[in-house]
């Protein structure tokens, strides 16, 4: 995407340049060097116009093509805008209803470590808490944003959407594994972590968009730091239990290392891929 669109940059500034250079060698031709040939004579200045009329109708019909051309682009990119704006107004709303949603999806995680806990000493726990739902909104509000948005923002938001498809599915299979006394799929702790660190993940990101949609700020694209996945953790309360935020941590710290070894950040060189992280089932 970052390649087409510094190729088209480059083909736009070359365009205007040709059409420059052009411009500027049509009319030295038919007006500067006339007019110093024949002393500003405007007879012999009109004579050879007369004798280029062909030319001068075409560059007529050119110039009128090129300024209809212009102002089109111009129009685009005010409807564009004003999508944008009427778009991004809506974007605090849905962000703010994705993070009730991951709030509720750590509470549903943090009671399913305890039941995991439980049926690890042969103790059968239930996960009794419901399914977190949320309004498809955000959808909408997020698809508008991407279309009308620049490249960078459609990035962060293309993922958001893309991991929280994967959130939604791995937590409607463990809620379907764990609401049972005895299920096929066995669930461990690790999963949890894993699908924890997810549920983080996609609030870093979410905390990351809210300035721009706040319009307080810009979009920061630097790589994700610890700390921040640490301030999320703790606005989500992700203390699975006892002696589990330091499994959590470590894992958050291998993903930082992976994707620093894989040189995948979101300054826009690559394209922030959907953290989708193996499962540890037995």
């Amino acid at each position: 995407m970052e390649k087409m669109k510094s190729k088209l940059v480059w083909f736009g500034m070359w365009s205007n340049i040709t059409i420059a250079i052009a411009t500027i060698i049509y009319v030295a031709c038919m007006v500067v060097i006339p007019a110093f040939q024949h002393s500003g004579s405007w007879e012999r200045i009109q004579a050879v116009w007369d004798r280029w009329q062909t030319l001068n109708a075409a560059m007529i019909a050119l110039a009128a093509s090129l300024i209809a051309l212009y102002a089109t682009k111009f129009n685009e990119r005010e409807s564009m805008r004003r999508k944008f704006l009427a778009s991004i107004v809506l974007l605090p709303h849905a962000l703010s209803e994705l993070t009730d949603y991951l709030t509720k999806s750590a509470e549903l995680y943090t009671q399913a470590g305890y039941c995991i806990e439980a049926r690890a000493g042969d103790q059968p726990q239930l996960l009794t808490k419901e399914l977190p739902t949320i309004s498809d909104t955000y959808t909408v509000t997020f698809s508008q944003c991407i279309e009308y948005g620049d490249s960078q923002l459609a990035q962060f938001l293309g993922t958001v959407l893309t991991d929280l498809q994967v959130q939604q599915a791995r937590m409607k299979n463990l809620k379907n594994a764990l609401s049972v006394p005895h299920h096929t799929t066995h669930f461990s702790q690790q999963n949890i972590i894993a699908d924890a660190f997810l549920i983080g993940h996609i609030k870093v990101l979410v905390d990351r968009i809210f300035p721009i949609a706040r319009r307080s700020g810009p979009l920061k694209t630097s790589p994700l730091l610890r700390s921040e996945y640490e301030t999320a953790f703790k606005l989500l309360s992700l203390d699975i239990r006892l002696g589990m935020v330091d499994e959590l941590m470590a894992f958050t710290d291998r993903h930082l290392a992976a994707r620093r070894n894989q040189l995948t950040t979101f300054s826009g060189l690559t394209s922030p891929d959907p953290i989708v992280k193996p499962r540890v089932e037995q």
